[in-house]
């Protein structure tokens, strides 16, 4: 239990700290976090494992390839997002 809690509370620190920089990317995280939470609940090994990789995932931030074709994944692929996101819902 203390492994998978601390890497819980390590994971929410980082989005939290990361969230202005590119809030749709870190939002995604977010909620994909509460989801592991809610799949594995109380059975600590596997939220541990669960954790585990989705730590690494987070640590790496956005990657080339989780931009846009020809945009930078730390300057523009978070400005894009939120105009993409900003446009969505305004179709709505």
């Amino acid at each position: 239990m203390p492994k998978a809690s601390e890497m819980e509370h390590a994971v929410r620190h980082h989005i939290k700290k990361k969230l202005d920089e590119d809030p749709v990317f870190y939002q995604k995280l977010s909620q994909r976090l509460e989801e592991i939470l809610q799949k594995f609940g109380e059975d600590w090994d596997q939220l541990a494992l669960a954790l585990k990789d989705f730590v690494d995932e987070v640590q790496k931030g956005r990657k080339q390839e989780d931009a846009q074709a020809g945009l930078d994944p730390q300057i523009h692929a978070p400005f894009f997002d939120l105009l993409s996101k900003s446009a969505e819902s305004r179709g709505r």
